[in-house]
């Protein structure tokens, strides 16, 4: 069962998940690209042009792991929608892997950069 104020959160995330589509794309374009074996430090680039020099791969998977981004990837239409769900699935799974099976995101992306 949810508690009341978790269903109130979930409600509020879902109402504002059309202002997080832009945040969402920029992230959702540095998991895919770590997904698809295509990191380049342009995707990066655009993130931090995008959201702030804060911005990282790390807190790129980070958001798109969680709830917010999957709301905003439901606003979208079909392809890019279908696109942005599995990189929210990929990063949910990265970051929610058990500390046994974890493999760091700095190591994914030197081994994808080498490629």
């Amino acid at each position: 069962m949810v508690s009341k104020s978790l269903q109130i959160k979930l409600a509020q995330q879902k109402a504002d998940a059309p202002s997080f589509v832009p945040q969402m794309r920029l992230c959702g374009a540095v998991v895919v690209a770590v997904a698809a074996g295509q990191y380049t430090t342009a995707a990066v680039a655009e993130l931090r042009a995008g959201l702030g020099s804060n911005w990282s791969p790390t807190t790129a998977f980070q958001f798109m792991s969680g709830n917010q981004a999957k709301f905003a990837a439901e606003c979208c239409e079909k392809e890019e929608r279908e696109q942005m769900l599995a990189a929210h699935d990929y990063a949910q799974r990265l970051i929610g892997a058990s500390a046994s099976e974890r493999v760091s995101l700095s190591e994914i992306i030197k081994a994808v950069s080498q490629r």
